[in-house]
């Protein structure tokens, strides 16, 4: 998946679910390099759920992901130069 922010552009790859304490810990994989952790908390999930309830076609999008067949992101090749631009990526 990709995660955008006006911080950074991060390309984040699901390795591991757990959960520590009062938060589940999504950790990403990375090879050799240093991975991203995620903390998701109680109200987190609870927001996440009313958000995707609120829209029929993303709750819809959910249930169906798995008979989806994997395409590529829109506007893939942009995403692409955006990533090996090292001004703004401080992460290469």
């Amino acid at each position: 998946m990709r995660v955008t922010s006006g911080l950074a552009d991060v390309d984040f790859n699901i390795r591991s679910i757990s959960r520590e304490g009062p938060y589940v810990v999504i950790r990403d994989r990375h090879d050799g390099e240093p991975g991203t952790v995620v903390y998701v908390s109680a109200g987190d999930v609870v927001a996440g759920l009313k958000a995707l309830l609120a829209r029929p076609a993303a709750a819809f999008f959910v249930l169906t992901a798995c008979l989806r067949r994997k395409m590529p992101p829109p506007g893939s090749e942009a995403i692409q130069s955006v990533t090996r631009d090292r001004l703004n990526n401080p992460w290469l």
